[in-house]
């Protein structure tokens, strides 16, 4: 069985910019491990199935599995699935970890675009987001949350001002 490897290699070095972390993040190896790895070259995916830990300088991406979507050597689209999926990333050295889960998380490469469903949530400090879906345009960094299509859950959003987010830092 032919791997494929360069497309597979290719796949795994273009999920990392999805994140928006550390630019030494991309310059870091990547480090993945799953219960089990499928490749199908000529459709251009991979799957890496249970308990599925990426792992890429600062970005730190878990779930139960993830399937990623080349088309020829350029990437379509990330799903990462969990319960919950989770990922956590610096995003500049001076700020904090910002944490993210939920059951389904998709990135689309061509509309830059990550996805958040059911059960969403992102944190980083005090600061939070959580609902059913939350959206990220990377492109135009425009964040939209919405409660989902049945039940009665709302969006959250905590936003804490930066002096009591100093006062939080402080020992009493």
């Amino acid at each position: 069985m032919r791997f494929g490897l360069n497309g597979l290699l290719l796949s795994l070095q273009l999920i990392s910019p999805v994140c928006w972390g550390l630019e030494s993040d991309r310059q870091q190896p990547i480090h993945i491990e799953a219960d089990r790895i499928t490749v199908h070259e000529k459709e251009g995916v991979s799957y890496y199935e249970g308990n599925v830990q990426f792992t890429q300088g600062s970005l730190q991406v878990k779930g139960d599995e993830i399937t990623v979507f080349l088309k020829g050597d350029v990437l379509q689209k990330v799903i990462v699935k969990g319960s919950p999926a989770t990922l956590q990333q610096q995003p500049e050295p001076d700020q904090e970890l910002v944490y993210s889960q939920a059951a389904r998380m998709e990135y689309d490469a061509q509309q830059q675009i990550v996805t958040l469903i059911d059960n969403a949530q992102v944190q980083q400090g005090p600061n939070s987001f959580a609902g059913d879906y939350i959206e990220y345009d990377t492109r135009n960094s425009m964040v939209s949350a919405r409660k989902g299509e049945t039940g009665d859950s709302r969006v959250h959003v905590i936003i804490t001002p930066p002096d009591k987010q100093n006062e939080q830092g402080k020992a009493p």
